[in-house]
Order: structure tokens, then C-alpha cells, then sequence
């Protein structure tokens, strides 16, 4: 796939398919100069939530993580003020920016004019736990391999971790009312190849409008 398309062909890309991706320095061209002394300080920062919170596209509906518990509040209020319809702001307790396996994560809802603040376990949708250790990888080639397993539906604690994330986001995209529903549409996209056959969509019409930059 290619990643460093630029507005007009991301815009096409969520018209056609329904999903684009935004290479950062390419829509927040001033980011590019913090990229050394981020890398040079080499730990994390304001920076690190900035980029979430400024999305060019203006999304109205986001799922979002932090890199710390202290901020998911804070970030939920944030998004709040910039005026998203629904948004949800997540951290793991292992210290992850997603939802996790294996820790409660602390989850900061955001919809109409309210922020709730709640703590999730993976137990609530029925789900075992996994060491963290689980889920790691050592090279872009394992990480392929894995996320290929994942839309192929093989049980592994990364299909599961998916499905996690997929739950919280569909909840927030508001094609379902609950989390449990949400669980079985991410569920059901996976078992039924949408989610795959949607990465090749992406992946096929990504090269072709390279060749058109």
C-alpha cells in the first residue's frame, strides 16, 4: 500500500472506499520540524497527543489513545470542546495506547455535552486475559504476518485485541448502540472477509493513484 498520498487522493480514497490514511508531515508540514528533537528527547510528550487532536479531516466521530492514564480525561474534554459528536479516549493499564488484553483500560466516553469516565476489562465482553508479551512483535515481517492471521479469523490474543479496539470503534461510529453489538459487527466483518477484502480495496486503489500524483 501507499501511505504518503497526499488530500485530494486520501479525499478520493474515503469517497470510494470508505477509508483513507493520512501521512502526517504531509497535512501538518510545521510537524516535520519536531520530528528531531522529539526523537533526540526521547521520551513522550505534548506532541505526542497534539497530532491526534488537530486530524485534518475534522472527524466528528473518533477513538482515540493516550499514552497515559492522566491524560485521558483531559484529551476526552479537549475533543468535547473542538465539538465531536461522539468520541471515545482510551488507555491500558499496561501502559498501551489502545484496549487491552491484558489490563483494565481506562475509557473516557464522550457524547452530546457529557464525558464519562469508566474502567473496562476484557472480561466484559468474554474475554481471557494475555501477557502483554503476547501481542509484541519483533520485525515489520512478523507484524504482517500477524495482522494477515487477524483478518483470516485465526484465534490468536491479536484477534481478540483487534476485536477489542474494532468494538469500541464501531460503538463510536454508531453502527451499533452497545458495546456487545459493536463486538459481534467487528466480529462478523472478520469472519466474513469484509475487513480483508477492504484492505486489498485499499491497498489496490492506493498504488493507482500514486501513478496519478
Amino acid at each position: 500500500a501507499k501511505i504518503d498520498l497526499g488530500p485530494e487522493q486520501v479525499k478520493r480514497m474515503i469517497e470510494e472506499i470508505g477509508i483513507g490514511f493520512m501521512f502526517a508531515p504531509l497535512f501538518h508540514p510545521a510537524m516535520k520540524r519536531v520530528v528531531g528533537p522529539r526523537r533526540e528527547v526521547g521520551i513522550r510528550s505534548l506532541f505526542n497527543l497534539i497530532g491526534p487532536l488537530s486530524n485534518p479531516a475534522g472527524a466528528k466521530r473518533q477513538l482515540l489513545g493516550v499514552f497515559s492514564d492522566q491524560f485521558v480525561e483531559k484529551v476526552a474534554r479537549v475533543l468535547l470542546r473542538l465539538g465531536v459528536k461522539r468520541a471515545v479516549v482510551v488507555h491500558g493499564k499496561d501502559g498501551i495506547d489502545e484496549v487491552s488484553i491484558s489490563a483494565p483500560t481506562t475509557v473516557a466516553e464522550v457524547s452530546g455535552e457529557e464525558v464519562c469516565i469508566y474502567e473496562f476489562t476484557p472480561e466484559e465482553l468474554g474475554f481471557r486475559r494475555y501477557p502483554i508479551d503476547y501481542i509484541k512483535v519483533k520485525s515489520v515481517e512478523e507484524s504482517a504476518k500477524v495482522a494477515m492471521s487477524v483478518l483470516k479469523g485465526e484465534p490468536s490474543p491479536a484477534l481478540d485485541m483487534v476485536l477489542l479496539n474494532s468494538a469500541f470503534g464501531v460503538l463510536v461510529s454508531g453502527m451499533a448502540e452497545d458495546l456487545k453489538t459493536a463486538l459481534e459487527v467487528a466480529r462478523d466483518s472478520i469472519k466474513g472477509g469484509k475487513a480483508q477484502r477492504k484492505l486489498s480495496e485499499f491497498i489496490d486503489l492506493s498504488k493507482r493513484l500514486q501513478c496519478l500524483k
